[in-house]
Order: C-alpha cells, then sequence, then structure tokens
C-alpha cells in the first residue's frame, strides 16, 4: 500500500491511519494493509491473528456506519495496537454471549461473533467513546491472548430518559 492509496505515514514509524469507505471492500483493504506493517515491524508471529482482530473489528465498524471507518495501528511492546474509530457513539460494541441450537444456525450463527474472536486473541481490547466518534481497540501481544474483557472509557455522560 502507497501513501496515494490513502495511508498516513510517520517518519518514526510510530504508527500508520488508513481511511475506509464503508464498502464490502473495507475488510480486505484492512488486511492488506495490516499484514505488511506487522511484518516490518517484526511481529510476523501476529500477523495471522493482526488481520482477523481487524477484520473483525473493522466489518462490525462498516455495518453501523455511515461515514467513514479510520483504522489505525501502532507498534507496542511486544505487539501492535489495533483501532477502528467511526462516527456511531451511541452504538457500543458488545460481545454476543455464546449460543447453540438449530435456530441459532440457521439465524445468527453467521454473525454476532466478531468481538468474541477479538477478546480471545487480545491480551486488551475496549471501547473509548465521545460524543462524535467511537474507538474500538485490541492490544495484540506476542504470546498473550484472551479472554480478556473489555475495557470502557465514555467522555460524556449518558442521559438516561426517567419517567415521573
Amino acid at each position: 500500500m502507497t501513501p496515494a492509496a490513502g495511508t498516513s505515514h510517520s517518519p518514526t514509524d510510530v504508527g500508520q491511519v488508513l481511511r475506509l469507505a464503508p464498502s464490502r471492500d473495507a475488510s480486505a483493504l484492512s488486511r492488506a494493509f495490516v499484514r505488511p506493517l506487522v511484518e516490518q515491524w517484526d511481529l510476523g508471529p501476529l500477523d495471522y491473528d493482526a488481520s482477523l482482530v481487524t477484520t473483525e473489528m473493522v466489518t462490525n465498524a462498516v455495518l453501523h456506519a455511515e461515514h467513514d471507518v479510520v483504522l489505525a495501528l501502532r507498534p507496542i511492546a511486544r505487539g501492535v495496537r489495533i483501532e477502528v474509530t467511526d462516527q456511531s457513539p451511541a452504538i457500543l460494541p458488545h460481545v454476543a454471549p455464546h449460543q447453540t441450537g438449530a435456530l441459532f444456525a440457521l439465524t445468527l450463527g453467521l454473525s454476532g461473533r466478531g468481538l468474541l474472536v477479538v477478546s480471545e486473541l487480545a491480551a486488551r481490547w475496549g471501547v473509548d467513546s465521545t460524543q462524535k466518534t467511537k474507538t474500538v481497540w485490541a492490544e495484540l501481544i506476542n504470546g498473550q491472548s484472551g479472554p480478556s474483557e473489555p475495557m470502557l472509557q465514555l467522555e460524556y455522560e449518558l442521559e438516561i430518559g426517567r419517567a415521573s
């Protein structure tokens, strides 16, 4: 991927950013962006997991976003931090409960497991939300994996209507 393809390169290699339109191609573009960076940062053992986690997080954002999604990747100690930011802060992600049975297999079995995958592969993951954006992030560290519980940081208070 070249700078003209939508990446922002830093001279200190502190991270890379890719802006993605909410389209069917977003997941494939995100994988093509992630794998070479993980290898470039000598984190080769994490390349498959980083690609999978990125795909799940980008797919979730694209399903709920009406605007572009921003994917940021940064090397951290023995690992990589993946951040996906969208402009849908009211839709907070959650891990779908594990279910079985024929109805689940026929209806919901094809989706709803993305964050379960993230929680199993990430050493840490969470959500940072403001009034305008939401960032779902995951940290993959060589030799460490989940299951991990999400960390939630809201930079505003939710207003809950009360019946009088």
